[in-house]
């Protein structure tokens, strides 16, 4: 799993001002940012509100309630931080998927699933549609047939996008980059408010 490459900006601390600096933006960069079909992809599972996601680092807390909810976690190839005066950060794709109908994950948020946007699988290639059907984000990973039956069975999928899920290792801490790191790194983002989610419907391969 590589990690992303990063792009810097700064913004002003006025948040609508701020907001009204990301269309602006990708009109200068291009959708390709936004079309991304290199991220890192993971499947997991919710546990019960006090349970992490399987096999992984990540405590939804009260945000999930439901048990067993196939979860697809995407951190895309690059990053575009926008630095503001208060020292705070926002990561530009999230804000733009958050702007599109994602919800921003909170320690008490409550997700609901996004119409008309949808994940598929295409052999080992997983895919985040937007509600035009296009391709918002992908990304290869082993395909799982039990996760795959749940996403059959409860025709949704819950969906973690953000470039600090703590699912990519930096490439010089191979040997270093532990649980904990990935918890400190996932917990970090979400207190900042860079972590975008949704349920979103599950297709079949199209």
């Amino acid at each position: 799993m590589r990690r992303h490459r990063g792009v810097a900006m700064s913004m002003s601390g006025d948040d609508e001002s701020s907001r009204g600096q990301v269309p602006s933006l990708f009109d200068l960069l291009g959708c390709g940012i936004v079309a991304d079909d290199q991220a890192t992809c993971v499947l997991a599972y919710t546990g019960s509100a006090l349970q992490a996601l399987n096999a992984t680092h990540i405590n939804l807390g009260s945000a999930v309630s439901e048990p067993d909810v196939p979860v697809l976690l995407f951190e895309p190839s690059a990053e575009i931080r926008s630095s503001r005066p208060d020292s705070t950060s926002r990561e530009i794709q999230t804000e733009f998927i958050i702007m599109e109908g994602f919800n921003r994950l909170l320690p008490d948020s409550r997700i609901a699933l996004l119409e008309n946007w949808y994940a598929t699988r295409n052999n080992d290639r997983y895919t985040l549609h937007d509600h035009r059907g296009f391709m918002w984000v992908s990304g290869e990973t082993r395909a799982d047939p039990d996760w795959g039956a749940a996403a059959r069975r409860k025709r949704k999928v819950l969906v973690l996008y953000g470039t600090a899920l703590g699912i990519s290792q930096p490439p010089n801490e191979l040997d270093t980059y532990r649980v904990g790191d990935r918890r400190a790194e996932f917990e970090k983002a979400r207190q900042e408010g860079r972590i975008a989610t949704a349920f979103v419907a599950w297709r079949e391969a199209v």
